[in-house]
């Protein structure tokens, strides 16, 4: 069930980023992303590491730089979710991969999943309410925030990791 869902992140992300520059005019960008997405594939299929990291990176800042480009905020943010979580369940499956299919492993795969659908769905609740809102940001006050975030993030990923040791 991991290996699905992690495909269908990989090719919701890379696919849905690619289909919205297409829309918004920018198809010379749009087969790039396509080959970002075949490329992650095929790694993971091959149990490659890289691809999950540098597909990350790179769609991550594609759906940045789409909104420079005219993409909504609605579609480079579901972009950025798909691709986060395309890059953890691919991680994630490459841990249980080589291990034998047993009850314990089955409720670790669910239990993954429902912490990867609650940071998700959280994810998107926050999304929401920065979309609706509109405040204007100094550009000082705007970087304070950026550290910040991206602080806890990092500090966020590192409990995991603890916790999952």
């Amino acid at each position: 069930m991991i290996a699905t869902l992690k495909y269908a992140a990989i090719v919701g992300a890379a696919g849905g980023l690619a289909a919205a520059y297409v829309l918004h005019g920018w198809w010379p960008l749009a087969l790039p992303l396509a080959v970002v997405g075949a490329l992650w594939v095929w790694g993971s299929w091959h149990g490659r590491r890289w691809p999950a990291d540098a597909g990350l990176l790179l769609l991550a800042v594609a759906a940045g730089g789409g909104l420079w480009l005219g993409l909504s905020a609605g579609e480079s943010f579901l972009a950025v979710v798909l691709t986060l979580s395309a890059w953890d369940l691919d991680h994630f499956h490459r841990q249980v991969r080589g291990e034998l299919r047993t009850e314990a492993i089955a409720r670790l795969e669910r239990g993954h999943l429902l912490r990867l659908l609650a940071v998700d769905a959280v994810s998107a609740a926050v999304a929401g309410v920065a979309l609706a809102l509109r405040l204007q940001l100094g550009t000082g006050l705007a970087a304070l925030l950026g550290v910040l975030v991206v602080c806890g993030v990092g500090e966020a990923i590192a409990f995991f990791r603890r916790e999952s040791d």
